[in-house]
């Protein structure tokens, strides 16, 4: 099953040996949207942890906001607007 949003994927620079031939890590298969790819330079057990949280936790923010602002460029227009259309004609 494939979805529609996007796939942000933080990972290490070197992977393990079973994903080497797939830099998006599987990832690509399972979204229409595409994935993001960043790299980070900890590993998984730190992620969570201080000094790393607060950068990940940055790039997070950026991502949403980047996603957030997309989202509603794509989005319909406003309802006024499409009276303010329908009335003129």
């Amino acid at each position: 099953c494939r979805f529609r949003a996007p796939v942000v994927l933080f990972k290490r620079p070197k992977q393990p040996f079973y994903y080497v031939d797939d830099p998006q890590m599987g990832w690509g298969q399972r979204s229409q949207s595409g994935v993001e790819i960043h790299e980070i330079e900890f590993d998984h057990e730190e992620i969570l942890r201080e000094p790393y949280v607060h950068p990940l936790g940055e790039q997070l923010e950026a991502c949403i906001r980047r996603l957030d602002k997309r989202t509603a460029e794509s989005a319909f227009q406003p309802p006024e607007a499409s009276l303010i259309s329908s009335s003129s004609s």
